[in-house]
């Protein structure tokens, strides 16, 4: 099963874009789809070829909307023209794609100019129309300029209900058609332009609407450079695709540019701007030898960077796909408005038939008169502001965070960390910094302290525990003996044969002998033990403030789960302001212990990833510290890119703020229309009214979902 993407054109409606997705799921060489209509994009997974599902899909689109195109996602159609591009891509699609863009944009300038030009125009006659009324002349010269207003202003709507009503679809556009067709019939011209001017302008500004949120999520790719300056054999620069760029290809990079592929200095000292990965808002000075991260921002001096990963492998590039992949984990609200949006369509409909038919029958007014109030029902109950802000709130809020460097892989989790009520961490490299180090060596049994740590450093040589870390960092510049048969058990240690021996290296559950302490790496060599390596970790400088920042939020439960001793655990919780810990635990008993937390809500868990795969699939939203380990990534529902804990607190704040939002949007649109559509039946709410709400509804609603992008990046380095 193949993963594709494709940029999808044509849409405007999100109700709409729900029946394309829709049609396009019932293909039968598609397994799934998601269809971003914030972000005009469509993710595919199916096993058959990518050019080959273009018309199939097309197909389907256009048969429940008109005007839909799809393409090739290519991220060349999302930046500005390079003036010169040795991208290593085909040149005629390179060229192709820039000048198809460019013609889109042309095409979408000449449109919005058109329609502006006709609104004033209607506008214009309207006035007029209004204005004779006042002056002592026939009845039907003003009732000319109305018909004019309507005519100018309303022409695209009759074209697109014409086209809704040939594809079998019942929509606003055919809906406002008929309303203003049986208007100038019964000659009621004022309402006919009123309809359509409003109707106009008001389509008008929720194309606006949209694409300032469309922006304001475009703007988040813009971490991401796209062209990379690769350093020639003969010291000559090339300018290039980063895409092409080799492992191990030396880059420069200058003042005010962003690194396009992780990699380390080579050469060169700079001040970086890092917050758009970490979320960090002051600058980090690097020199050679430093690591850094792909869409981290070059102050000042220039850089010259050894590449350690391909384009898309760097965090720029996987921090993008992660929010992409994101809009297809939807949250229960999500989920909620897509099935209300399916259900609610045809229940008004069968509603605004019954306001038709049956008020008529038992001689409660004439059928004309509800017929009226029939279409107003039905224009008032246009779902596209809970369609279009619900989703988008959701999409902002996972922008929003990744823009303080926190990854959310779905709504979902949006949802979970704002209820969630307790919080748990893992203690190394979570709590404590991670990177333990070898403070003490005995031997004994004839061993000394330099074969206890090569011997030791050579069972741990395959594992990324970071206590196996600290025993190689301290075996460096050592020759390491060669060992056979080499196991490692998960929160336990490593076992091996070294000359037909037995070697036990790990804690004490590896040797299960209770007599002996935690918090110490032994050594045993054919059932007799040979050393002991003692190991000590530091509290990160920001633990002690994001505890604080926690509590102030209003976690019941803040929780350290750890491997540790009773003796070692206390000792940092006591100094991390814990008063909440579990000691000697092992993988599986952590799970069990965020088991017995849900008893009480949500439980957030965050760890480094290693051994925690059980604990973060347990908990409602799993974190894990950092873009490193790719189990950790692979496994946890956030990511926190910076490695620290600093950004935590601010992924809580705008989660809760996140649903605070889309509960304002349902709330707020859902009375709304009940208001409207009550006092459509009892006939005080004219069409003009109810397109005015429709519109006025959808504006507030993405408007207020935009200033999710919008907020200020609250984190502060502490130190």
């Amino acid at each position: 099963m193949n993963s594709y993407k494709y940029t999808i054109d044509g849409l405007d409606c999100a109700a709409c874009a729900l029946k394309v997705e829709d049609a396009i799921r019932k293909i039968d060489e598609i397994e799934s789809v998601t269809l971003n209509f914030s972000t005009q994009t469509l993710m595919v997974k199916s096993s058959a070829d990518f050019e080959e599902l273009i018309p199939l899909m097309e197909k389907a689109a256009l048969s429940v909307e008109d005007g839909v195109s799809i393409k090739k996602y290519s991220k060349h159609n999302e930046h500005h023209h390079h003036e010169h591009c040795d991208c290593g891509c085909d040149e005629h699609e390179h060229h192709h794609e820039h000048s198809h863009k460019h013609s889109d944009d042309e095409k979408k300038k000449t449109k919005i100019n058109w329609e502006l030009i006709e609104i004033i125009v209607a506008v214009v006659f309207l006035l007029s129309g209004i204005a004779l009324n006042f002056v002592n002349i026939p009845q039907w010269i003003s009732n000319v300029f109305m018909a004019v207003s309507a005519a100018v202003s309303g022409y695209r709507i009759v074209i697109k209900g014409i086209k809704s009503v040939i594809k079998l679809k019942l929509d606003e556009n055919v809906l406002t058609a008929v309303a203003v067709i049986a208007a100038a019939v019964i000659g009621e011209f004022f309402e006919a332009a009123a309809v359509t001017v409003l109707f106009s302008i008001g389509e008008m500004l929720e194309e606006k609407a949209v694409d300032t949120s469309r922006r304001s999520i475009k703007e988040l790719s813009s971490i991401r450079a796209d062209m990379a300056h690769i350093i020639m054999a003969d010291g000559t620069v090339r300018t290039t695709d980063a895409e092409n760029v080799e492992v191990g290809t030396e880059i420069l990079v200058k003042p005010y540019e962003r690194i396009p592929i992780d990699g380390v200095i080579s050469d060169g000292s700079s001040s970086i701007d890092t917050s758009a990965i970490t979320g960090e808002s002051i600058p980090s000075n690097v020199s050679v030898g430093d690591s850094v991260l792909s869409g981290m921002m070059n102050i000042n001096g220039v850089l010259k960077i050894r590449t350690t990963k391909a384009c898309e492998e760097s965090a720029a590039a996987r921090i993008l796909h992660l929010v992409e992949e994101s809009a297809a984990q939807k949250g229960n609200a999500e989920n909620f408005i897509t099935r209300f949006a399916k259900v609610y369509t045809p229940v008004v409909f069968i509603l605004a038939l019954l306001v038709c038919v049956v008020p008529p029958l038992f001689n409660l007014g004439t059928f004309l008169d509800w017929l009226n109030r029939a279409l107003v029902f039905l224009v008032a109950s246009c779902p596209c502001a809970l369609v279009i802000s619900v989703p988008l709130a959701f999409y902002s809020g996972i922008g929003a965070c990744s823009k303080v460097g926190v990854l959310i892989k779905g709504g979902k989790f949006i949802e979970a960390i704002s209820k969630a009520q307790s919080i748990a961490f893992d203690k190394t490299g979570t709590l404590t910094s991670g990177e333990l180090n070898v403070t003490k060596i005995t031997a004994e049994n004839g061993f000394s302290e330099e074969d206890v740590i090569r011997i030791a450093a050579a069972a741990e040589q395959h594992s990324s525990h970071p206590a196996a870390l600290a025993i190689k960092n301290k075996a460096v510049g050592y020759e390491l003996p060669k060992l056979e048969n080499i196991r490692e058990k998960a929160g336990y240690g490593v076992s091996a044969v070294y000359n037909g021996k037995e070697i036990l290296c790990g804690n004490k559950r590896l040797f299960k002998d209770d007599t002996l302490e935690n918090g110490i790496i032994y050594l045993s060599v054919g059932g007799k033990m040979v050393g002991k390596i003692y190991i000590e970790d530091t509290i990160r400088f920001d633990t002690s403030n994001t505890l604080n920042k926690l509590r102030s939020l209003g976690f019941k439960h803040i929780v350290m789960l750890t491997g540790d001793g009773e003796k070692n655990a206390s000792a940092i919780a006591k100094n991390c302001g814990l008063t909440e810990y579990k000691s000697s635990l092992l993988p599986e008993n952590k799970a069990d212990e965020v088991d017995k937390l849900q008893k009480n809500g949500g439980v957030i868990f965050v760890g480094d990833g290693i051994n925690d795969a059980p604990v973060l699939a347990k908990s409602n939203c799993g974190f894990a510290m950092g873009l490193g380990s790719e189990a950790a990534i692979e496994s946890a529902d956030a990511v926190l890119v910076g490695g620290t804990l600093a950004q935590l607190p601010e992924a809580v704040k705008i989660s809760r703020q996140t649903m605070s939002v889309v509960r304002f949007n349902i709330t707020f649109a859902l009375i709304i229309k009940a208001v409207i559509l009550v006092l459509a039946v009892i006939g005080i709410a004219p069409m003009w009214l109810a397109v005015f709400t429709d519109t006025g509804v959808l504006i507030i609603t993405v408007l207020n979902t935009v200033r999710l992008l919008r907020r200020k990046n609250n984190i502060t380095k502490n130190k």
